[in-house]
């Protein structure tokens, strides 16, 4: 077992995904223009600056896979911000 491929490459795509489609195309809670604008104006600090989340494309949530195409380290500080606020 490794906790970077089975949790932050495996399980955490799915949560996220799925998660995500709920608050954004069931709840309409917000948008992904506004996701992404928060993912892209969040301080992430100076050590965090090459490990930012790329954006959620629109296409990837609506998709059949359970991937939404982040590496470990992107999906570790994309869940832990939206977790603190």
């Amino acid at each position: 077992p490794d906790a970077m491929h089975d949790i932050l490459e495996g399980v955490l795509h799915y949560i996220v995904k799925e998660t995500l489609k709920v608050l954004i195309f069931e709840k309409n809670l917000f948008t992904v223009d506004e996701l992404n604008q928060r993912i892209s104006s969040y301080d992430y600090g100076y050590h965090n600056d090459s490990n930012k989340p790329a954006p959620i494309q629109r296409s990837r949530l609506c998709s059949a896979d359970h991937s939404i195409k982040q590496h470990g380290n992107n999906n570790l500080l994309f869940t832990l911000r939206a977790v603190t606020c």
